[in-house]
């Protein structure tokens, strides 16, 4: 089986938007998925994402949102991508507990 692959490919997640939490920490998902992205929100909403590319070319992405500043602590990351069913694939992947969003 094909692994997710972890990319700076910022276009293979447009359109996408919150589907779920992620409760982690930062140092956690550094560990499992390398340096996020940063300094590439204009507005400031976000200042570090992951983007995962999974190998049915479903794309979710962690991110913070309106933090101000990158959570070091435990924190519920956000989860985004183009359908619910990227939470379960980002928490299998991750092997971290995760929720779906309630909007």
């Amino acid at each position: 089986m094909t692994s997710p692959t972890i990319t700076n490919n910022t276009q293979a997640a447009n359109g996408s938007c919150l589907q779920g939490y992620c409760f982690s920490t930062y140092d956690t998902l550094v560990e499992k998925l390398g340096e996020p992205l940063t300094g590439f929100s204009g507005d400031g909403k976000v200042t570090c994402e992951w983007i995962i590319e999974f190998p049915d070319n479903t794309v979710g992405t962690i991110y913070d949102w309106k933090t101000g500043e990158t959570p070091r602590e435990e924190y519920n990351w956000h989860i985004g991508g183009k359908g619910v069913n990227v939470v379960e694939k980002v928490g299998e992947f991750l092997n971290l507990p995760t929720t779906e969003s309630r909007v």
